[in-house]
């Protein structure tokens, strides 16, 4: 089941960002999410 309306077209493929995220997190590679707002969850002490 889908979130959105069965009238919406959106696409079901991921967008160029997405795959890059994806490419990077399969590396294991260091990732600075500027969007975290918990300082807990971003390292802070």
């Amino acid at each position: 089941m889908s979130g959105f309306s069965a009238r919406t077209d959106f696409p079901r493929t991921p967008n160029p960002l997405a795959e890059a995220l994806a490419r990077h997190r399969a590396r294991g590679l260091p990732l600075l999410d500027l969007t975290e707002s918990n300082p807990t969850r971003a390292g802070l002490p």
